[in-house]
This record gives C-alpha cells, sequence and structure tokens, in this order.
C-alpha cells in the first residue's frame, strides 16, 4: 500500500500543471499530503522506480507486438497525462520538484513542508545512490535554497536558512571562504590540508547517511 501511495504522489508533485490555474489554492494542500508521503516513506522511492521501470518495459514489448491498426485511435489519445516516476535518477528529481523556484508560488506552510521533505528525500539518497546523483543533489540544493532564503514568508526563510546551515556544519554543502588573506599560503605551504577541504566538499554517502540519519524528522 505505501509504495502504491508513494509512486502516486511523486508523480504529482512532478506534475507543474498543478502549479497553474485558479485550482492552485484548493491543489496546494494536496500537494502538502503528497510532499509529506513521499519524504516520509522515501525508502520506497528506490523501488517505485524499478517497479514504474518494469511496467514500461512490458508495455514497449506489448507495443511493439501490436498492428498498425491503432493509428487512428493514437492520434485521439494525445492528451496530457500525468507524469511517470522517473526511472534515472528519481531521488534527484523529486529534490528539483520539491525545491523548485516554481513552488515559491505555494502557501507558506506548503514551501516549509517541502523543503523539510526534500531533506528526507536526500538522506534516503545518501544511502542508496551513487556518488554522482547525490553531487548533483547537493550541488542543485546549495542553489535553491537562496531562492527560498529571499521569500517574503519568514518562516520560509527560516527552515531555508536552517537547511543550509545545516548542510554546511555537516560539511556536505561547502561555501567559498571569504577570507582573502592566506589563500595562497595555505595552497603552498599546506597542500594537504587543500587536500582535505576538497575532500569534504564531496563527503562519502556512508559519512553522509551517519550525520544526517534522522535528522529529516
Amino acid at each position: 500500500v505505501r509504495v502504491y501511495a508513494v509512486e502516486n504522489m511523486i508523480r504529482l508533485l512532478l506534475d507543474d500543471r498543478l502549479m497553474l490555474g485558479q485550482g492552485q489554492s484548493t491543489i496546494a494542500e494536496v500537494l502538502y499530503a503528497s510532499s509529506w508521503i513521499v519524504g516520509e516513506y522515501s525508502q520506497f522511492i528506490g523501488p517505485v522506480s524499478k517497479k514504474v521501470a518494469t511496467k514500461a518495459a512490458k508495455a514497449a514489448k506489448a507495443a511493439e507486438e501490436e498492428d498498425e491498426e491503432d493509428d487512428e485511435e493514437e492520434d485521439f489519445d494525445q492528451k496530457p497525462k500525468i507524469k511517470s516516476v522517473p526511472t534515472e535518477k528519481p531521488y534527484l528529481a523529486i529534490v528539483d520538484a520539491l525545491l523548485h523556484p516554481r513552488s515559491t508560488n505555494l502557501p507558506e506552510h506548503v514551501q516549509v513542508v517541502y523543503m523539510q521533505n526534500a531533506l528526507k528525500v536526500f538522506v534516503s539518497a545518501v544511502k542508496t545512490c551513487d556518488d554522482g546523483e547525490i553531487s548533483e543533489m547537493i550541488e542543485l540544493m546549495g542553489a535553491r535554497m537562496h531562492v527560498f532564503m529571499q521569500s517574503i514568508h519568514i518562516e520560509v526563510q527560516e527552515r531555508a536558512t536552517t537547511f543550509k546551515h545545516l548542510l554546511t556544519m555537516t560539511g556536505i554543502l561547502v561555501t567559498p571562504s571569504d577570507d582573502n588573506d592566506t589563500p595562497d599560503e595555505a595552497t603552498e605551504d599546506e597542500p594537504a590540508g587543500v587536500e582535505g577541504s576538497a575532500a569534504a566538499a564531496t563527503p562519502a554517502p556512508a559519512a553522509t547517511a551517519n550525520l544526517l540519519d534522522g535528522m529529516g524528522d
């Protein structure tokens, strides 16, 4: 049941049409619940993605076996459909949707929950994804936090600032140093320290998981 719920809630989060139109005020609470479910049960994102990939493979195989008699029906069925769960880098796609600038059009309390559950999804991703996807997520979160930190809503600003400082303090997100006094000295005299700081910019997934485990709640 939870896998089914997560699959359908991901589809809602990835459907950018829900952010537009007059229905935005009513759909906001649905998106609020969707983000909570996906974040709370983010351990099922991987299984959901594999399930969707299997379905897609079977559907493609069945389509190849069909005759060309349905060509007219294909023209009739050309209408918008709800996006499917990504089969490649699903965690990155979900974090991208939760932290996308268009989500700033949602009510304040929904934006706060979006950020909270983006962190939960990231924690689950660290435990299962490869380093490439994790690095992309870290870069994405570092860039998107600035958008929310400039929000007109105080609670959104506070949550975004806390989110960014959490990633910075744990060594996941490395911000450029403002100190211009000793950069050359550090480079020439202490190359080992430079290597250490570079390693901190891309922490090992296992270490990151240990740092953030449980913080998503």
